[in-house]
C-alpha cells in the first residue's frame, strides 16, 4: 500500500513530525545506555517490598519496588459464600505494557502485557469455593534466563497449580499508576472490561521482589530526617 501511494506516506510523515514537535516529543533519542546515567532515583524509594491499602488515590510508579528482576503480588481478600465475587484486585498500565490481577468466574487471573504480546494465566476454577479470607498470589520471576508468569492460589497454606508463559525482562510499565480494587482506561487484557470493580473486600496488596527482606521502618525514618 505504501509503495502504491508514496504521496500519502509523505503527507502522514509530515503530519506526525508536526504533531511530535507541537507535543514536545522531539528530539527522539535512542541512546538508552547514555541516558541511564542521568536517571534520578526517588528520594524515598519503597525498597524491595511494599504493602498498599485500597480506597485511596492510584499509586504512582515511583512508589513501587523495582520490578525488573521479577515480582510477586499477594492480595489479602475476603470473598462471600457461593464463590461469586469477582473483579480487579490490582492493575498497572494497559495492554501496551502492564499487569493485572483479577478474579473472574471464581478463578484467579494474572495478566502481563508487553508491547508485542499479552500473557494470561489462571488458577483452577474451584480454588475459591470456600467463603472467607484468602491470600491470592501471582508471581513473575526469572528462571533460566527467561521470565515465566505464574498464577497461584493460597488460602492458609499454599495450594493450587502454576501456569507459565515466558516474558522478556523489563519493567512492565513506566509513567503509570497502580490501581487497587478496579481498573481504568484500557485493560491489560481483553479478559475484562474496566472498571470491573472487585465485589469482595480487598484488605491489602503486597508487592515483593526477590531482593525483599524485612521492612526497616527505623532506617526509613532516619533517612528522611537526614535527607537534604
Amino acid at each position: 500500500m505504501a509503495g502504491q501511494h508514496p504521496e500519502v506516506v509523505g503527507h502522514l510523515a509530515g503530519v506526525w513530525l508536526e504533531q511530535a514537535e507541537a507535543n514536545n516529543v522531539l528530539p527522539i533519542d535512542d541512546t538508552l545506555v547514555q541516558r541511564l546515567g542521568a536517571f534520578l532515583a526517588p528520594a524515598y524509594h519503597p525498597g524491595a517490598s511494599a504493602v498498599y491499602l485500597p480506597d485511596a488515590s492510584p499509586v504512582v510508579d515511583e512508589s513501587l519496588p523495582m520490578l525488573f528482576g521479577g515480582f510477586t503480588l499477594r492480595a489479602d481478600v475476603t470473598v462471600g459464600a457461593g464463590a461469586g465475587d469477582e473483579g480487579v484486585l490490582c492493575a498497572l498500565g494497559d495492554w501496551n505494557g502492564g499487569f493485572a490481577l483479577f478474579l473472574k468466574g471464581s478463578s484467579l487471573f494474572f495478566a502481563y502485557a508487553r508491547a508485542d504480546q499479552v500473557f494470561v494465566v489462571h488458577a483452577p476454577a474451584d480454588a475459591l469455593s470456600a467463603a472467607g479470607r484468602h491470600v491470592l498470589e501471582a508471581a513473575c520471576m526469572l528462571e533460566g534466563g527467561r521470565r515465566p508468569v505464574r498464577g497461584a492460589y493460597r488460602r492458609r497454606r499454599p495450594r493450587g497449580g502454576a501456569l507459565r508463559g515466558h516474558l522478556a525482562p523489563g519493567h512492565p510499565a513506566r509513567g503509570t499508576s497502580l490501581r487497587l480494587g478496579h481498573d481504568a482506561g484500557f485493560p491489560v487484557t481483553d479478559e475484562y472490561a474496566p472498571p470491573f470493580p472487585f465485589t469482595g473486600t480487598l484488605h491489602a496488596l503486597t508487592i515483593a521482589t526477590p531482593a525483599g527482606g524485612e521492612h526497616d521502618a527505623d532506617g526509613e525514618i532516619r533517612a528522611a530526617l537526614h535527607h537534604d
